[in-house]
């Protein structure tokens, strides 16, 4: 039986829950990763157009966005019934992060 001492008490901050990996898969994948992403998206687009935003700032916004929804996603991967979504949200997230990659190192070869 652990101590006392050993049982962390449960944060009431969103941001924490999902980075500490305490969150629900789907709430971390649905409601924040794409819900959230497509919000944040669509904003950084809208301020980016205007020239409210510069480019290169609503970039770094949504880069840092997507990596703290990939540490999210996959550190809460196995909260869950069936350990099949955890395998599949990881898969997700090495395939995502292979692309991101790939895409960067074209991109700094096309000019």
């Amino acid at each position: 039986m652990p101590d006392e001492a050993d049982i962390k008490p449960r944060s009431s901050n969103l941001v924490l829950r999902i980075w500490r990996g305490e969150e629900r898969l789907w709430k971390v994948y649905w409601l924040v990763a794409i819900l959230g992403g497509w919000a944040l998206a669509t904003l950084v687009g809208a301020m980016v157009r205007t020239g409210f935003l510069y480019d290169l700032l609503g970039l770094a916004l949504l880069v840092i966005f997507a990596g703290y929804c990939g540490v999210g996603v996959w550190r809460c991967a196995f909260n869950v019934q069936r350990m099949i979504w955890g395998y599949a949200a990881r898969a997700i997230i090495a395939v995502s992060l292979v692309y991101f990659v790939v895409a960067i190192v074209q991109g700094a070869f096309a000019g």
